[in-house]
């Protein structure tokens, strides 16, 4: 008899999970729950900002690429052996929970209320709607995404940016930050480091240094807090310590690897082997931290760094780079294929 895997969330991690599945198929039955129709290629939003056509390009459609799998609903509990969603409930034999991760607020009201987050397509089209010509932009983080938001943004010199990151270093990182920063100075953003966001509006922001930022947008981009639906103590394996049938992967497990697309993609395929493992009584792989970061980080639709750990360098072909990490992932989810990672 087929067991029952039912994988919450449509993202990197749970999309690897279901193709790593496929390829024993005939052992499962499996479900793939989303509170949304869609996949959304999260590395490329900052190209959808004042781009709106670029949209289409990074959404897939999952009721046209996973129907037989695919179920839109939005899970609110589980327990036991079961899921409790709006819609319907679901029973499993293995779950997979890859949910993601949220704008981190940290529980301060008026960041919610007064910043627009950068995390899915839906947020861009509201920052897009609201961008006008020669508009003070505020974006608070100055980490890889904030980086990236900057980065564009500056290059289209429509705009005045002042970035601002709590750390003393963009990136946290002494070496590449500086030159990042350097960079984009050039481009005339006004960066402010050492200070954070104590308090905002909509028509400013409030320092802890005491200085007060007039601004007309403000962008949040300063952090993320995993989407939990249950609690997330992991074994190496990323199972669950109290279920073992129960699995994490992607932003929700918080593996200790750096939150990336590329490292929820390898977390899906271990939790997909080790599931199949399992059902053939063989051995589980655990999930290895990543000390060695490579990144590549846009700063502009073309220009960029690759970092390597503390070390980067500047290529002005960066923006090509992602373009083409971008069209092999979604080739990938398109035809349900595994490429090499």
């Amino acid at each position: 008899m087929k067991k029952k895997i039912v994988i919450i969330g449509a993202g990197f991690a749970g999309l690897s999970v279901l193709l790593g599945l496929l390829k024993k198929r005939k052992l499962f039955d499996i479900t793939l729950i989303d509170k949304d129709d869609y996949f959304e290629y999260t590395p490329s939003l900052h190209l959808c900002i004042d781009n709106p056509n670029y949209i289409k390009k990074i959404k897939l459609n999952l009721t046209k690429y996973y129907k037989e799998f695919f179920i839109q609903d939005l899970v609110k509990e589980i327990k036991n052996s079961k899921i409790i969603g709006e819609k319907n409930t679901y029973n499993f034999d293995y779950l997979v929970i890859a949910t993601g991760s949220s704008t981190n607020y940290y529980k301060n009201l008026e960041f919610k209320k007064y910043t627009l987050p950068f995390k899915r397509l839906n947020d861009i089209k509201k920052i897009n709607s609201k961008l006008k010509k020669n508009q003070k932009i505020t974006i608070i983080g100055g980490g890889y995404t904030g980086i990236e938001i900057t980065g564009i943004l500056a290059q289209k010199q429509k705009y005045n940016i002042t970035l601002i990151h709590a750390g003393n270093d963009l990136l946290n990182n002494k070496l590449t930050g500086k030159k990042i920063e350097n960079y984009l100075k050039k481009q005339n953003v006004s960066i402010i480091k050492g200070t954070y966001v104590k308090s905002c509006d909509k028509n400013s922001v409030k320092l802890s240094d005491g200085k007060k930022i007039d601004t007309n947008l403000i962008i949040m981009s300063a952090g993320i807090i995993p989407n939990e639906i249950t609690d997330n103590v992991l074994c190496d394996d990323l199972c669950l310590e109290k279920n073992k049938n129960i699995y994490l992967c992607g932003d929700v497990a918080r593996s200790g690897n750096i939150s990336t697309a590329h490292n929820a993609m390898i977390e899906g395929r271990v939790v997909a082997k080790n599931i199949i493992a399992r059902m053939e009584n063989k051995k589980s792989s655990v999930i290895n931290k990543r000390d060695w970061k490579i990144l590549a980080i846009a700063l502009g639709k073309n220009n960029g760094y690759i970092t390597f750990g503390e070390k980067s360098i500047y290529v002005p072909f960066t923006g090509l780079l992602k373009e083409i990490i971008e069209k092999r992932v979604l080739f990938e989810f398109k035809h349900r294929i595994r490429l090499p990672i």
